[in-house]
């Protein structure tokens, strides 16, 4: 058994909680230190909580499911979290290739999409959502804690229709699925006239 695989193995999730709660805008960069995950879990809830939620008439049933694809479990929990609260239908994936997969099979109305990630990149699924033509619909949002300009013409030059950086707000998530799914209805029903 290795000297160091208790310390290892607590700075690898320290790390991985120091992560969620900056994206969440939970944590400063400069805290160190042993973090308490059920605590630090109670409070991210208790801020998706607190977001003005969308009446069970208001979010369709009808729709297709949101995807969520983050390699960080800590986010897709929270992500998921908040839009089911939100009553929408919600699938999530680990890794570039999985999402990708998922999106093919679902057919998702808007997919969240990290950046980096395990086995292919936010970039490549992106690149491939759109040149597919039975995709090419598919609302693209990327996620990323990186937040520079060049980092976001990248997004858009491989056909993101939106960018999020981390942290980012549960109120602006809800408000942006819900101007976006309502943007989509009013254009179906205008093409049905």
């Amino acid at each position: 058994m290795p000297l160091h695989a208790d310390s290892n193995s607590e700075g690898r999730d320290r790390w991985r909680a120091r992560r969620l709660h900056q994206a969440m805008g939970k944590l400063p960069r400069s805290e160190r230190g042993p973090v308490d995950f059920d605590r630090r879990s109670t409070e991210i809830v208790t801020a998706l909580d607190s977001a003005s939620p969308m009446t069970a008439q208001s979010a369709s049933r009808e729709q297709p499911p949101i995807l969520i694809v983050d390699d960080e479990p800590y986010i897709l929990r929270s992500l998921r979290y908040l839009l089911a609260r939100e009553g929408y239908d919600v699938e999530t994936a680990s890794d570039g290739e999985e999402g990708l997969a998922r999106v093919r099979e679902v057919r998702p109305r808007i997919v969240f999409l990290d950046i980096m990630m395990p086995r292919m990149s936010g970039y490549e699924v992106c690149e491939q959502i759109k040149a597919d033509p039975l995709l090419a619909e598919t609302y693209v949002i990327m996620l990323s804690a990186r937040g520079q300009q060049s980092d976001r013409e990248r997004g858009f030059l491989g056909g993101a229709d939106d960018y999020m950086t981390k942290p980012f707000s549960p109120r602006e998530v809800a408000a942006k699925v819900r101007a976006i799914l309502a943007a989509g209805q009013d254009a179906s029903t205008a093409g049905a006239e």
